[in-house]
């Protein structure tokens, strides 16, 4: 899509594009409209499943004194605990980055042998990104499980998600930042996240 964006097919790239470094080298991102936050998610009958978090959401981008707290409440809860994410993506770099040395990190290819190995108990728990975990606790199978601790976004899960406009159209970014904005302030993101992914996946 960058391409044709460069070639002049289009103006505007709204595809669920995350905004990541490599990507502004190439284009002008907009502020961020959605960000996916990430969860631990374990079975009920285990004893991880009473970890109460002292903050709901968690923003690695910034990592302000509250964040650390829990970030070391996480660190205590799961020390010496095994926690399965898929293998080479952003969530398994989250664990080694934060958690690496308290815990046990069982890396996947595919999101089945993980789901199946969650599911048969050979991890204490599993980590990734709530559009993954929708789909399983909305189903028969999830009413045995429950996600915990708080909603994490940021640092190495991504800037969030954002519109694309060619790198010298900054002025057009603006004007798309400030109606993201306001569709953000009045509540439309997060009444459409929720109506078509069953969460608030809007940005903060």
């Amino acid at each position: 899509m960058i391409p044709a964006l460069h070639a002049g097919k289009f103006d505007v790239i709204m595809a669920a594009m995350s905004i990541t470094p490599e990507r502004r080298e190439a284009v002008t991102f907009t502020r961020s409209y959605a960000q996916v936050p990430a969860r631990f998610v374990v079975a009920k009958a285990s004893p991880l499943a009473g970890f109460k978090s002292v903050i709901r959401r968690m923003d690695l981008s910034t990592l302000a004194a509250r964040d650390r707290v829990g970030i070391n409440g996480i660190i205590k809860a799961f020390r010496g605990k095994t926690i399965g994410v898929k293998s080479a993506s952003k969530h398994e770099a989250f664990l080694h980055q934060f958690l690496g040395v308290d815990v046990e990190i069982k890396t996947y290819d595919k999101d089945e042998d993980l789901d199946l190995d969650f599911q048969l108990g050979q991890v204490d728990a599993a980590f990734g990104p709530m559009s993954y975990w929708k789909p399983l606790l909305g189903s028969e199978i999830g009413d045995d499980f429950t996600p915990i601790g708080p909603r994490i976004v940021g640092g190495p899960l991504g800037q969030g998600v954002g519109a694309a406009v060619r790198r010298d159209e900054k002025a057009l970014a603006d004007i798309l930042s400030s109606a993201i904005q306001g569709a953000i302030d009045d509540g439309s993101v997060a009444i459409l996240a929720k109506r078509w992914f069953g969460f608030d996946a809007s940005a903060r």
